[in-house]
């Protein structure tokens, strides 16, 4: 009995000095028009020589490049090998990972990592549903 008291006054202490602060928020400015945007973006990227790195359902690898099929890679190593090939075989600037949405995280992360480490310009990354 005598915890239950000890109990039920820390309770009340820390009711009493607890302080309440209130929530402040930003407003954000509303759209003023919701109908879609006429100006064009041009795509200068359709052009780009690219890498895509295809990481299907069951975490395997798959490399291509414009026009070429898609070759397996077997481990982390070999896709990383693959990719820096075929970056300095086409000058590309572009790497596209397209990972499916069952795929490991760490998968997508490496392959980004590889990008990186390859000196990419930029870096795309796509989910799909697709199985390979």
């Amino acid at each position: 009995t005598p915890m239950i008291d000890v109990t039920f006054l820390l309770l009340i202490f820390f009711m009493l000095t607890a302080s309440f602060t209130v929530q402040t928020s930003l407003e954000t400015p509303h759209s003023k028009v919701d109908e879609p945007s006429s100006q064009t973006i041009e795509q200068e990227e359709d052009n780009m020589e690219y890498v895509e790195v295809i990481i299907d359902q069951n975490n395997a690898y798959y490399i291509t490049t414009r026009g070429e099929a898609e070759v397996e890679a077997g481990s982390d190593r070999d896709m990383q090998a693959r990719v820096r090939s075929a970056k300095e075989e086409y000058s590309a600037v572009k790497l596209i990972i397209t990972a499916h949405v069952d795929s490991y995280h760490s998968k997508m992360v490496k392959a980004w990592d590889t990008g990186v480490a390859n000196g990419f310009e930029k870096i795309e990354v796509r989910t799909t549903e697709l199985n390979y």
